[in-house]
């Protein structure tokens, strides 16, 4: 199925999720992509994007080791919170320990040394 614009299959994919509701109810990414109608699992990086900006707009959709779904109590969007947290301070740190590693490999050789 093609959608004319962004925002019809961002539509589509929360029409999706309002269906799963709570933790118990996650889908994956790749079934919420068949559903609205994306189909192969190459295309599952489209619905991650657009979840992504689903969340973005405010919608409260989290997700665990099972899929995405739509949190429907503060224990469940606080865990996600959580994560995601969690997630983007190690991020955050990998980033620094490259830019540390680059820095002194450089200062050492005066040129970077990739491997």
């Amino acid at each position: 199925m093609t959608y004319a614009t962004e925002s019809e299959l961002k539509l589509a994919i929360l029409g999706v999720l309002k269906w799963h509701r709570g933790e118990a109810n996650a889908v994956t990414a790749v079934t919420i992509g068949q559903e609205v109608g994306l189909g192969t699992l190459r295309n599952t990086w489209v619905v991650r994007e657009k979840i992504t900006e689903l969340i973005e707009d405010g919608h409260p959709i989290c997700s665990n080791g099972d899929g995405y779904f739509i949190g429907v109590t503060w224990w469940e969007i606080n865990t996600c919170y959580q994560d995601l947290r969690e997630r983007g301070i190690k991020v955050l740190e990998r980033a620094a320990n490259l830019q540390k590693a680059a820095t002194l490999d450089f200062t050492k050789s005066k040129k970077v040394r990739m491997f």
